[in-house]
């Protein structure tokens, strides 16, 4: 099995021309690249096709990727490839997959590496769920020493998964696929709320889209893959794409005791110091990874928990009492203090979600003091900081699941008013049913002018699109 499915590139990027697939692409159409005779397709995505070539020079087999002759044009793709190429010229390292040469041939640009005989991890996961710990491990700590590299030349993948990890059938272990790689200096991908790589596995920061990615991102999505190594699962993966994102922002992953109660506690502690959703409190350097696990596997204890308990302070902040400002509102005051049997006061400290979006409950919140901020998919669109402000009001008025999650970012109070008399406390507050009125109004007119802005940006894309489909239909006809 060679596994190169898995290889080749799976981000959607332009269309092909009309009436073209992928299909279309054949090794006969582009002949032989200097100094390789090209033979069988290994395997294929949505970008590029990989082919197994032999070395006129050496006799040797090597695979060929190749980014699709229609892509030629598309400078982010061709960019994308490029920067693959250059990161495997400068990271060499028994675990990484090892590059041998790079061109263009009609239209088609290509690079050439070792060929892997083997299969992914992926594919030795899916048939055998989960592996041994100490194997796991082993395996792992391979990737970390080809990481360690990479990092040492300011080189990120930020793409790590079993996917992209090759077991070759001579015991090698490879790391594969910098496609998404970046360096200190590469401006590509890293704008704000950008969000690239594979869900399940992203770093919360990345989740966010942040701008500013280094080693620990690949150190996390790394320890989530040591997780499904030897668990058989992933954290949170019978949920929805936003809702993952959301909840490795939020809060600290499931402990792989839940799916495997024998692992060992040092393991566990291992991957919990590399899944740390705190950038500040994760593991800080591969090598401190390679350190851990390497004891691990001697039957020694891990050292991040001590690392990590030197850094981090936790300050308990005491609930204060409301503010006199508050009370001298008669409006926030009544509710506070006549509104017991449709209201309950809760009190709840800073990082302190209420409730994440999907959530089935209907309970409806008026904020009285704090802050609280709205998160979809991890990113933030909104906060809320004054006091009166409802939130949660459409899910109880509507009996539909949140939209949103929502998440303290102070001490904050509210008051909780249960569904089901949300609509006799806006009958007693007939100043909040007000407020709440003109609240949906408002939103509900920004939401109208976002969807004609939307569109109107859709019907331009669709024109721009319809005379590049034309150019390219005609650039094939002449050929």
């Amino acid at each position: 099995m060679d596994g190169y499915d898995d290889l080749t590139d799976t981000v959607p990027g332009t269309p092909p021309p009309k009436g073209k697939t992928t299909t279309d692409f054949e090794s006969p159409a582009i002949g032989d690249i200097p100094n390789y005779r090209l033979g069988r397709e290994l395997g294929r995505g949505g970008m590029s096709v990989v082919y197994v070539a032999v070395s006129e020079k050496t006799g040797e087999e090597a695979a060929v990727k190749f980014l699709y002759p229609y892509f030629a044009g598309n400078r982010d793709l061709v960019n994308r490839l490029r920067r693959e190429i250059e990161v495997l010229r400068r990271v060499q390292h028994p675990n990484i997959v090892r590059y041998l040469d790079s061109g263009e041939r009609r239209s088609c640009y290509y690079y050439v590496m070792e060929f892997l005989r083997g299969e992914t991890l992926e594919q030795r996961l899916d048939h055998e769920k989960c592996l041994p710990e100490d194997e796991a491990c082993r395996i792992i700590l391979a990737v970390s020493q080809g990481l360690a590299e990479a990092h040492r030349r300011k080189v990120f993948h930020r793409d790590v998964k079993p996917g992209n990890i090759f077991l070759t059938a001579d015991g090698s272990i490879k790391l594969v696929d910098f496609g998404l790689a970046k360096d200190e200096t590469d401006a590509y991908q890293t704008q704000m709320g950008l969000v690239v790589g594979t869900p399940l596995y992203l770093a919360p920061e990345q989740a966010r889209g942040e701008r500013l990615i280094d080693g620990r991102t690949d150190i996390y999505a790394l320890g989530i893959t040591l997780f499904q190594c030897v668990t058989g699962h992933l954290p949170y993966e019978d949920l929805s794409v936003p809702l993952i994102l959301t909840k490795k922002t939020v809060e600290a992953i499931p402990s792989p005791k839940d799916f495997s109660p024998n692992l060992s506690d040092n393991l566990v502690e291992v991957i919990r110091g590399m899944c740390e959703r705190d950038v500040d409190l994760r593991y800080s350097d591969i090598e401190n990874v390679i350190e851990d696990l390497g004891r691990h596997l001697a039957g020694q204890s891990a050292m991040w928990t001590q690392q990590a308990a030197k850094r981090k302070t936790i300050l308990a902040a005491p609930v204060h009492a409301v503010a006199s400002s508050i009370l001298a509102d008669p409006i926030l005051k009544s509710v506070i203090l006549d509104s017991k049997g449709l209201t309950e006061t809760l009190y709840f400290p800073p990082d302190r979600v209420i409730f994440f979006e999907g959530d089935q409950s209907k309970d409806v919140y008026l904020l009285i003091d704090g802050e609280v901020e709205a998160l979809k998919a991890g990113i933030r669109i909104a906060v809320l900081n004054t006091p009166g402000t409802f939130f949660g009001e459409m899910s109880g008025l509507l009996g539909i699941p949140r939209s949103t999650t929502i998440r303290t970012r102070t001490n904050a109070q509210v008051c909780r008013i249960d569904h089901k008399t949300f609509e006799d406390f806006l009958r007693k507050f007939p100043a909040f049913n007000y407020q709440l009125a003109l609240m949906l109004a408002d939103r509900l007119q920004k939401t109208t002018r976002d969807y004609y802005d939307i569109r109107t940006r859709f019907r331009t894309l669709i024109r721009h699109f319809n005379v590049v489909q034309s150019l390219l239909a005609e650039r094939e006809e002449e050929k």
